[in-house]
């Protein structure tokens, strides 16, 4: 399996994420986090598995949350590019 590596602006969006959730209920912050490192571990064990929609940047929704988690597969790691929540505009990740 290939390491990770997270880009500083996505590090900043899973953050914020969490604490949107710990400000509603630990409890939600817990499922938030629990939901993501979920997401990540399909995303490692299967990268391919998930849909193009760039030609380099894959994205895999995270389950009981509005959230995806943008990624792309390089040869030596997979570079979380966002943690973006579903009502955020589709392109605003493609700066990065």
């Amino acid at each position: 399996m290939k390491p990770f590596e997270i880009l500083p602006v996505a590090r900043d969006e899973w953050r914020q994420a969490a604490q949107f959730y710990l400000d509603h209920s630990p409890r939600a912050q817990e499922r938030f986090e629990a939901e993501l490192d979920e997401t990540l571990s399909w995303i490692q064990r299967s990268p391919r598995t998930w849909p193009l929609i760039s030609p380099s940047v894959r994205r895999c929704f995270v389950r009981h949350i509005p959230y995806s988690v943008l990624f792309q597969i390089h040869p030596d790691r997979i570079t979380i590019i966002s943690v973006m929540h579903q009502k955020r505009h589709p392109d605003s990740w493609r700066k990065r």
